[in-house]
């Protein structure tokens, strides 16, 4: 409820501003005609300004979230696959490499022991 509320008095400090700056603009030049004309012009742009703001900026912020949420799912995604297969490949470490003498005496025990 206080979010709505601090929208409803920011709305009406943007008016009110809109409102001091237009009677200031009237004591300065007296003109009463092309201020109305101005603001009557002003207001003809309104619409088009909402929607610039509201629909397609929107969009465009929304469309960078999705592909920001996108990414850490994937990330996420990448991680959890990753992990067991580099604990995997941490536990079949490679043999250290032998010389000849070390086979032939390790086949020389195998053969020992099942003699």
């Amino acid at each position: 409820m206080n979010n709505r509320k601090f929208y409803v008095l920011l709305g009406a400090a943007f008016i009110a501003t809109s409102a001091i700056l237009y009677f200031i603009q009237f004591l300065i030049f007296r003109d009463a005609r092309d201020l109305f004309f101005y603001l009557v012009q002003d207001l003809a742009f309104l619409p088009f300004e909402v929607f610039l703001v509201v629909i397609v900026i929107e969009r465009i912020l929304a469309r960078r979230e999705k592909q920001a949420l996108l990414l850490k799912l994937k990330n996420e995604k990448q991680g959890i696959y990753d992990r067991p297969r580099n604990r995997n490949l941490a536990s079949k470490r490679p043999e250290p490499p032998r010389n000849r003498t070390s086979n032939l005496m390790i086949k020389s025990h195998l053969l020992y022991q099942l003699s």
